[in-house]
């Protein structure tokens, strides 16, 4: 018989430090199949963070595809590099339309 040392792979949470150990399976061969089941589990990432849910969610910005941050979904998700420049692009059309329109 030999003794043969194997690496597992579970994902912890970045915000309170959890890891799942009350479940069946916790351990996985592969760190892709220990992030899916996680993100079955309604873990959320934001391709760098990992948050169970019981800590606030993670997500992408939708127009970067960088980590959105703390409180995204209050900016639509997006990062506060392209909400800024978003709201920066509305005010600019808002200026333009009252130039062409006048007070009407």
């Amino acid at each position: 018989m030999s003794i043969v040392s194997q690496f597992f792979y579970a994902v912890k949470c970045d915000q309170c430090g959890y890891t799942d150990t009350d479940s069946e399976y916790t351990w996985w061969g592969d760190e892709g199949h220990a992030l899916d089941v996680a993100l079955d589990s309604d873990w959320t990432t934001d391709g760098v963070k990992h948050h169970c849910p019981e800590c606030p969610g993670l997500s992408k910005c939708e127009r970067c595809d960088k980590p959105a941050g703390d409180l995204a979904g209050e900016r639509d998700y997006h990062c506060q590099t392209c909400w800024d420049a978003l709201e920066a692009a509305e005010l600019a059309a808002a200026s333009r339309l009252k130039e062409t329109h006048g007070n009407d």
